[in-house]
């Protein structure tokens, strides 16, 4: 590849000092451009740098230095110009898809890279096999195809690409050796054949409604996810308005995107009538997926068709298809992984653009993934030891700083998932170490959040940055999730011992009851920004993720009210969260109505069985018994799911700025400590941390 100088510099290889130690991607010029951003003084580390190159470029540069010892200057310059003018084994061309478009992806043979200075020095042992960066080569038609570390197919091409570079190239040409990839052996292809219906380009948006569609998806999840490349996409998507049948006829994949994007659009922006048995933008997304192409047409073009079962798989959770959603946000991962897309790229092959896409393009998947295999409760299919790619910057642009905290709040969700319901949690462990390692993370991640992403855009109206909410919700969301375990187990010991008669035998512990207040201050948190993006008219009706955690922070309040009777906010939670799924309800959400008869349903069935054991509690705790009337009294007095007032909470938007990160700490330091007291096997829960005793 040609590296052209920039403006600002010289282009080097390495990254400087100062975004070393930050660990931050440098942009490689001098100065680069965090530095001359911060005013700090670039350096870079030249002394003793290692020079990779193939081993056929080394042996042509040994045989030019064999000739200059027996030759004279003239043909020493003649012989040195004429390796400086050896075209490069890896360049950087345009080659047109099978999808007709031009992809700007290196069009390269694998090589092995070694050393200079292993001619002279034995080289140290390495797994040849295992690497941080993605490996590739071009199959017959050009496309790229990524060498995976374990595949047999690789290893084989890789051991043959390998004896090649020891031979000349007039003895053995490179074209010799074919990929033999699949689609070779046997013709199967399927899905679009129907780009022959003149029907399938026609009662489309207008050109103008389409722009303001597509502006609407940036507006929603543009800053949250990628979902097209759009310098790419608005030029097809003013050529198409053209020429539709052509333009299509000729990107298929890309037309099949369009589809999906408007569909995705009109499901957030368009508001459904109630009782609607359809989702807005239901037509376009099923005519997106009959067109959509089998799956070796869409290796063709693999980021494009990345980027459209995103879209696809974002659809389907706003249509309450979870599954289908989960298996479609699947079938992305593993064609990005199949790309090669989480392992960081070969700088020196692949261009600025392209590279950043690739990026951005992995990490939308690595969100959505974790994001949807917890909501089904299923293993995390990669585990972020095996991702090399370079997190998003979190300095510059808004996006990147998005971006890079949604990446770490998926990350946690992964840590919460392995720790506390994966293995690790299944273990007859004590439950508290996965607590405090969990929290611990939550602590670090707060500071960044509060830091480059608060809720108050300037502090003075109240209003939040839909962006912010987002992220801020998905936080509470994943404290929520760690504390689920402990808060079924409470509930279900409470149901228990009041059937036994003996509820009041034991007090909770002071770590168990800073648990719970965690759990109740996110509630409050949750359901205080939830509140305020109704009243901006943010909500999102369709977008899944709002209805998701207005019923999980809901839910979980209820069951507070029965675990924890000491906090006195569970009724006015209740209430706000019923005004919250009305308002979906409303705006025509189906599945808010679900959602909410679900709580309401635990709502009652508490109260019923707080009714039925008052009888039996003893005599030293009325506790219950009072609890039945006050809430008896509010039920009589405040009919719930009323949206023409707005029930108070304590302190008001204050909640939402509840639990930082130094009452993280705290609370991890509460439990470690509640973790030095446990003493031998204790189990899962240990009696010796989770009541304050154990006996009267």
């Amino acid at each position: 590849m040609d590296h052209t100088p920039e403006a600002s510099g010289r282009r080097v290889n390495n990254a400087c000092r100062h975004c070393r130690q930050r660990k931050i991607r440098c942009s490689g010029t001098h100065p680069c451009v965090n530095c001359t951003r911060r005013n700090k003084e670039c350096r870079f580390d030249d002394q003793g740098r290692r020079i990779v190159v193939s081993q056929k470029y080394l042996r042509q540069l040994q045989q030019a230095a064999r000739a200059r010892e027996g030759e004279s200057t003239t043909d020493v310059a003649c012989d040195r110009d004429h390796i400086q003018h050896q075209p490069p084994e890896k360049d950087v061309c345009q080659h047109p898809s099978s999808d007709g478009q031009l992809a700007s992806l290196p069009n390269q043979s694998f090589h092995t890279p070694i050393s200079v200075e292993s001619a002279s020095v034995p080289p140290e042992a390495s797994n040849p096999l295992a690497s941080t960066s993605s490996a590739y080569l071009s199959d017959d038609k050009g496309r790229l195809r990524c060498l995976g570390e374990s595949s047999t197919w690789s290893f084989t091409h890789k051991t043959l690409r390998l004896i090649h570079d020891h031979l000349d190239e007039q003895e053995f040409p490179l074209t010799d050796i074919a990929t033999n990839e699949e689609s070779r052996a046997y013709h199967l292809s399927w899905g679009s054949s129907r780009f022959d219906n003149p029907a399938n380009f026609s009662d489309l948006p207008s050109a103008d409604y389409a722009l303001y569609l597509i502006n609407g998806v940036k507006f929603h999840v543009g800053q949250l996810y990628h979902l097209f490349d759009e310098t790419r996409f608005m030029e097809l998507f003013h050529d198409f308005y053209n020429a539709p049948a052509d333009v299509a006829r000729v990107n298929k994949i890309w037309y099949v995107q369009f589809l999906a994007i408007l569909g995705l659009a009109k499901a957030l922006i368009v508001q459904p009538s109630r009782g609607a048995t359809a989702l807005p933008g239901s037509d376009l997304f099923l005519r997106a997926m009959s067109l959509l192409p089998d799956t070796p047409y869409l290796f063709s073009d693999a980021l494009t068709s990345v980027e459209i079962l995103c879209t696809i798989s974002l659809y389907l959770q706003c249509a309450d298809l979870r599954n289908s959603a989960y298996v479609y946000i699947g079938s992305a991962l593993r064609m990005a992984m199949t790309f090669g897309l989480h392992r960081e790229r070969p700088t020196q092959d692949w261009g600025p653009e392209v590279t950043e896409r690739c990026h951005r393009v992995w990490w939308t998947v690595y969100v959505l993934d974790r994001a949807f295999s917890s909501s089904m409760g299923v293993p995390i299919t990669i585990q972020d030891t095996d991702i090399t790619t370079p997190m998003p910057e979190k300095d510059g642009l808004r996006r990147n700083i998005s971006l890079y905290l949604h990446v770490k709040l998926s990350s946690l969700i992964s840590e919460v998932v392995n720790k506390v319901y994966g293995a690790e949690g299944r273990l007859q462990t004590s439950f508290l170490p996965c607590v405090h390692k969990v929290l611990g993370s939550i602590a670090s991640i707060a500071s960044d959040l509060n830091g480059y992403c608060p809720l108050s855009s300037d502090g003075s109206d109240g209003g939040i940055s839909r962006v912010a909410a987002h992220l801020h919700l998905f936080y509470h969301q994943t404290i929520l999730l760690t504390m689920y375990p402990l808060l079924l187990h409470l509930f279900r010991t409470k149901l228990q011992n009041g059937e036994n008669n003996t509820e009041p035998a034991r007090g909770l512990s002071d770590t168990t009851r800073a648990l719970l207040r965690t759990c109740s201050e996110s509630c409050k948190s949750m359901i205080g920004i939830l509140s305020v993006l109704q009243q901006q008219g943010l909500l999102g009706g369709a977008l899944p993720f709002d209805l998701e955690r207005t019923f999980s922070s809901g839910f979980v309040s209820v069951m507070l009210s029965l675990v924890d009777t000491d906090d006195r906010n569970h009724r006015s939670l209740y209430d706000r969260t019923c005004q919250l799924l009305d308002e979906f309800v409303n705006r025509g959400c189906t599945p808010g109505q679900f959602r909410k008869s679900e709580i309401v349903l635990l709502h009652d069935m508490i109260r019923l069985w707080i009714s039925r054991s008052a009888s039996g509690i003893r005599d030293g705790s009325r506790q219950g018994i009072e609890y039945v009337r006050q809430t008896e009294v509010q039920v009589q007095t405040q009919p719930h799911g009323s949206t023409d007032t707005v029930l108070p909470l304590d302190n008001e938007l204050g909640v939402m700025y509840d639990l930082s990160p130094g009452q993280i700490l705290s609370l991890a330091e509460m439990v470690d400590a509640g973790e030095g007291q446990l003493q031998g096997d204790v189990g899962w829960i240990g009696d010796d941390w989770l009541w304050a005793n154990e006996h009267l």
